[in-house]
């Protein structure tokens, strides 16, 4: 008989805790519950109305730049108004006057292809470098032909320099290509 007490005694105590164990988590879930949805129900501190909205978003659109090109020489971000294109080179105000003031030669002529695409790349590098380091202006034209026999585009990449330094920046982007 002792044993059947100490039996029954083990399981009031498993089923006691069982429901202490049951009562806990529907208290958690009843009062943490009701507090997450009090946060989701309380209204905005400040409810605006369509004048100040209009306001908001209408300074908002005033502050966001609107770029359309990038300068050829100097690569500066151009907005609509201060935005000079012309052959379809796009200028800032100032290397626009540079561009119409003088004759302009082209010093290079490499040919790329979407196999060999790093074939011109010190071309970028010089032009960058000589407006970065020496400010001297220069820009560069892109033209693209379809090789009829492979079917491949060709990109040939072309830099444009003022006529009276044509002959010494020719020589220092030859020197250039060797190097790298």
């Amino acid at each position: 008989m002792d044993n059947q007490v100490l039996i029954i005694a083990l399981f009031s105590v498993i089923v006691m805790l069982l429901l202490l164990i049951v009562f806990g988590l529907a208290a958690y879930i009843f009062f943490y519950g009701k507090a997450d949805q009090d946060k989701k129900e309380t209204p905005p501190q400040q409810i605006l109305d369509k004048e100040t909205l209009k306001e908001i978003m209408s300074q908002t659109n005033k502050n966001e730049k609107k770029i359309v090109a990038l300068c050829n020489v100097c690569e500066t971000e151009l907005e609509e108004q201060d935005h000079f294109e012309i052959d379809n080179l796009h200028f800032c105000k100032e290397h626009y006057n540079i561009f119409i003031k003088n004759e302009w030669s082209e010093i290079s002529n490499q040919k790329t292809t979407a196999d060999t695409p790093e074939a011109g790349i010190y071309i970028y590098n010089f032009q960058r470098d000589l407006w970065h380091s020496e400010k001297i202006p220069s820009f560069i034209v892109c033209e693209y032909k379809i090789d009829v026999n492979t079917d491949q585009i060709e990109t040939y990449v072309k830099l444009n320099v003022i006529d009276k330094m044509a002959t010494q920046l020719e020589e220092r982007l030859k020197q250039s290509r060797v190097v790298q």
